[in-house]
């Protein structure tokens, strides 16, 4: 779907998900993503911001009326295909010791995309914290800003 000149992403609409425990319940209206944009998810702790995103990233499955990713239909009994078409990096993304770039490209190594592909793939991190030691890299306690190219 293309939607004011943009191509959607994902199309949600009536997702909710809750925790076999009951502790928690996530319920989405309506939600839809463009390509080449920014989507901020922000609330405070516990409102299902990575609830949210595993959903997102077809790691927890919830119900809805209707999910599109990139214009199809998500089935139940087929997520194997979008599940390779998005990569998730949980909030303390420190796979291994070394850069910001290697722990990037690591993931697109085990899909068996490499040299200029992955380099490519992986030219979202502004140049200077792409050799940065991902020691350095800690978004816990500090808010990192760095400018945003297009």
């Amino acid at each position: 779907m293309i939607r004011k000149g943009r191509r959607v992403i994902y199309e949600i609409e009536g997702l909710s998900f809750r925790y076999r425990n009951g502790d928690f319940s996530l319920n989405i209206e309506e939600m839809i993503i463009e390509e080449d944009g920014i989507t901020g998810i922000v609330g405070p702790s516990g409102s299902g911001k990575t609830t949210l995103l595993l959903n997102l990233a077809f790691l927890l499955v919830g119900r809805w009326r209707e999910f599109k990713f990139e214009g199809h239909r998500v089935e139940l009994e087929n997520l194997r295909s979008p599940r390779r078409r998005v990569t998730y990096v949980p909030q303390n993304p420190v796979l291994f010791t070394g850069t910001a770039e290697s722990n990037i490209l690591y993931p697109l190594k085990l899909r068996g995309i490499g040299g200029r592909e992955a380099r490519h793939r992986g030219s979202v991190w502004p140049e200077p914290w792409s050799s940065h030691p991902m020691s350095s890299c800690s978004m816990s306690r500090r808010r990192i800003s760095t400018p945003i190219t297009s």
